[in-house]
């Protein structure tokens, strides 16, 4: 389950995640939502949105983002895209002419089996469980083969006797409570952050550059603007010169369109775009209204990470900032679908100081099935914006 229009969802990426495509719309993340919540609305939901609804029936009163996203982790297990299944990436998605199908009605009502006679109903087997990225679950376990590095890790893991693994435990208990007592908070880590970013001067911004959806089909990179008028105006122009689709965002009200004319966004997808200016922004903030907490260090490529953990109703969201920089690195959102839990990850990069404003020309999004790659060519602070590029009209003003 695909974009309808493979060259437009290429440029918009994450901004234009929920509209006019199967794939990014499961990004609208029902994770800042509760999903009980969600199911009282008027709002479209799975039964009324999509046909042949046969095994995750209990989805037919969610909204179609719970579907989206439990085919996006279907897609990730197997390392594949919608069209394995499907007999297109443009559908018709109720057909049942592939096997792939059929098979994948079967492993669905499994690997549900399994969970539900054997553990209780907890979702603990899930499609990664066995295929781990691959089509077919490898049945044959690897021989050992394992450095003598490695062999004395494993020794020192698993304890040479009970002895000394009661030695070790006894260590180990106070180190981490000293190691936990000595971490920054998380007000600490996100002030650290801000300063160094720089940000707190910044009025607007205007990037440019070019982004890359890698698929299968390997898009050809497209060229984009990003204008942000802080704290809530923001216009996205992408295409080549004359033949631009345009996203505008202003406060409570949003539009889509070209130099024909502009359509006004429904209110139910304001947040989500409003969540996505922010992986571009200099600026990344927790959570809002989320319980966070310090979890601790990661090491990733030689280098710690604080990792500041928000916890939200279907899911956990995750920043990770350098201990010695104090910048953020990556954003890891784990999200669980009715088949598994879903991770997307943001790595920012190549960060280089602008007007005394630190920003990440690199930006990679990393999803179930894809990624998507922003590379900023240029960008420029506190330029002046005139107030109507933020107010569209229907014959297309929007500059």
């Amino acid at each position: 389950m695909r974009r309808e229009n493979p060259a437009f969802a290429a440029v918009l990426g994450l901004i234009l995640a929920a509209v006019g495509c199967v794939s990014f719309m499961g990004r609208q993340s029902a994770a800042r939502t509760p999903a009980r919540s969600q199911a009282k609305t008027s709002q479209p939901t799975v039964g009324t949105t999509f046909k042949n609804i046969q095994v995750l029936t209990d989805l037919k009163d969610q909204p179609p983002a719970q579907l989206y996203n439990a085919m996006q982790f279907m897609a990730g297990s197997l390392s594949v895209s919608c069209n394995y299944c499907h007999v297109s990436e443009h559908g018709p998605f109720d057909s049942d002419a592939k096997k792939t199908k059929l098979v994948a009605r079967k492993m669905i009502q499994m690997t549900r089996a399994i969970n539900a006679n054997s553990f209780g109903g907890p979702q603990l087997v899930t499609c990664n469980t066995c295929h781990q990225g691959s089509l077919h679950p490898n049945a044959v376990p690897t021989p050992w083969y394992k450095t003598a590095e490695q062999v004395a890790e494993y020794n020192q893991a698993a304890g040479a006797n009970s002895a000394a693994s009661a030695s070790a435990a006894a260590q180990v208990a106070p180190a981490s409570e000293k190691t936990a007592a000595s971490l920054p908070s998380v007000n600490q880590i996100m002030e650290r952050y801000r300063q160094v970013v720089g940000a707190s001067g910044l009025k607007s911004l205007r990037l440019k550059g070019t982004n890359l959806v890698a698929v299968a089909g390997n898009f050809a990179p497209v060229p984009f603007e990003f204008d942000f008028s802080f704290p809530d105006q923001m216009l996205v122009s992408q295409g080549v010169a004359g033949a631009e689709s345009k996203l505008v965002i202003s406060g409570q009200h949003g539009w889509r369109g070209n130099s024909q004319g502009f359509t006004t966004l429904p209110a139910e997808q304001l947040p989500l775009f409003r969540s996505r200016m922010q992986e571009l922004s200099p600026v990344k903030d927790e959570t809002p209204g989320a319980p966070a907490k310090v979890a601790g260090v990661e090491s990733i490529g030689g280098k710690d990470y604080y990792v500041v953990e928000s916890t939200l109703p279907v899911g956990v969201h995750k920043l990770f900032f350098d201990v010695q920089s104090g910048l953020l690195y990556k954003s890891r959102m784990e999200e669980t679908t009715a088949l598994g839990r879903k991770v997307e990850e943001q790595t920012f990069e190549d960060y280089r100081n602008v007007d005394g404003v630190m920003l990440a020309f690199l930006i990679t999004n990393h999803y179930m099935e894809e990624e998507s790659v922003y590379r900023i060519s240029s960008a420029e602070t506190n330029v002046a914006l005139a107030p109507a590029m933020f107010t569209p009209s229907s014959k297309g003003q929007a500059q």
